[in-house]
């Protein structure tokens, strides 16, 4: 099946737009897939985070909120779900030097945070929190950057990917690995491997989302869930019973996604699991009525703290650098 729409430039990697003529059509949700995917979230103690704040499990139950110092809602997560990384907000840190700087933590140690060249409007964290990428508004301009956490050096990527509006950026997000970088506008996004500086895709749909290993990107194109496997260019359709609205992480071992829209035919606002090996999709309960596209794979280890609530919700300590 031909993709419309769709526009792509060359490249030195495949940019063949063909999709599978086996593509996906299941008309009801796969109940075995949902208790897989609970069984995996259990054995690795994960959990989704809805919008950078309220952590929910597959059961639907809210497990807690992620509260962290200067500007929770804009937490992301690494592909391995261990760690959060976020940029301190004008409106709480008014001096502009304690802007210049980059946090992140994991579930049990201080709030690291790293001095950067500019105020941060935008990161993304790697697997093992080894790498961090940012935007960076400076006086001149906006630089895309890729921070050691260990060391705190600071290589500019701006130069090899110019004519970016960085300033506009949306979502980021990093392999693994941090090979491999995702930038996301409103209706386009682009794949960046940042060994050879070249940009891999540019794509005119939205919502996208990186695999972890940075081999496979998942968009939404006419309210369709689309992945795209990057070394070859094929894609795959796997059609659910909604109009996707949005597209958000996948598990940390690249099987499922977690994405959103309205029923076909119903009006109803729901959640769904993807698994992506099977191309099947299952519904899951408990989230809020409302679309989201950063819904994302963490720790459940981030629900410590105090308890709140009757239902025995935590909260993740506001711990501060």
């Amino acid at each position: 099946m031909a993709v419309s729409g769709s526009a792509m430039r060359a490249s030195a990697y495949p940019q063949s737009s063909a999709v599978s003529d086996d593509a996906h059509k299941l008309p009801a949700q796969d109940g075995l897939l949902l208790e897989q995917a609970r069984k995996m979230a259990r054995d690795e103690g994960l959990a989704v985070i809805e919008a950078g704040a309220t952590i929910i499990d597959l059961s639907g139950k809210i497990c807690g909120q992620l509260s962290l110092a200067s500007g929770p809602a804009d937490a992301q997560v690494s592909p391995d779900g261990n760690f959060a990384v976020w940029c301190p907000r004008p409106y709480a840190q008014p001096d502009p030097r304690l802007q210049e700087q980059v946090l992140w933590s994991d579930a049990d140690n201080p709030i690291g945070a790293l001095r950067v060249s500019g105020v941060a409007t935008m990161a993304a964290i790697a697997s093992g929190a080894t790498k961090i990428a940012a935007v960076l508004a400076t006086e001149t301009d906006f630089r895309l950057v890729l921070i050691d956490v260990a060391t705190g050096e600071e290589t500019n990527l701006t130069p090899s990917f110019p004519k970016m509006e960085l300033q506009r950026v949306q979502r980021m997000r990093l392999s693994n690995s941090a090979d491999r970088l995702l930038l996301g506008w409103d209706y386009e996004f682009r794949v960046l491997d940042l060994a050879l500086g070249k940009v891999m895709l540019e794509h005119k749909w939205r919502y996208a989302s990186l695999s972890p290993e940075g081999d496979r990107i998942a968009f939404i194109q006419n309210e369709e869930l689309y992945v795209r496997t990057l070394h070859d260019g094929s894609e795959k359709r796997t059609e659910t019973d909604l109009h996707l609205a949005s597209c958000g992480g996948w598990s940390p071992n690249g099987r499922f996604l977690i994405c959103d829209g309205i029923r076909r035919n119903a009006l109803e606002y729901r959640v769904v699991i993807v698994d992506d090996a099977q191309g099947s999709f299952a519904y899951i309960n408990g989230f809020p009525e409302e679309v989201s596209p950063e819904k994302y794979w963490i720790r459940r280890a981030f629900c410590r703290g105090e308890a709140s609530g009757d239902d025995g919700s935590q909260n993740f300590l506001n711990r501060r650098p």
